[in-house]
C-alpha cells in the first residue's frame, strides 16, 4: 500500500532540498521518505514557484476590483465605518 504524505511534510522536505544545506539522502533519512520523492517534491516546488507570485498578483487585483464595486454600492455611512476598523 502506498504511503500518503501531508502537504506540510512535502513542503518542509522540498524547502530543505532547495536550501541545499543537506544532501538528498540526509533529508530522506530525516523525514523517513524515499530519496526520489525528495527530488520530485523539490522539482515540483521549483517549477510551481513562479506561479505562486502571479496567482497572488491576480488575486490581489481581483480582490481590489471586488472591493471597489462593493464600495460603490455602500451608503456613505457604511463607507465611513468600513474605513474605521474596530469602531462601530
Amino acid at each position: 500500500m502506498r504511503r500518503k504524505y501531508e502537504t506540510a511534510i512535502k513542503t518542509r522536505v522540498a524547502l530543505e532540498a532547495i536550501r541545499g544545506q543537506k544532501t538528498i539522502a540526509e533529508i530522506a533519512r530525516e523525514y523517513d521518505v524515499p530519496a526520489n520523492l525528495v527530488t520530485l517534491w523539490k522539482k515540483a516546488a521549483l517549477e510551481n514557484l513562479p506561479g505562486v507570485f502571479s496567482r497572488r498578483a491576480e488575486k490581489k487585483e481581483r480582490d481590489w476590483e471586488e472591493e471597489g464595486s462593493k464600495n460603490f454600492l455602500l451608503s456613505d455611512e457604511e463607507k465611513r465605518r468600513a474605513h474605521r476598523p474596530g469602531r462601530f
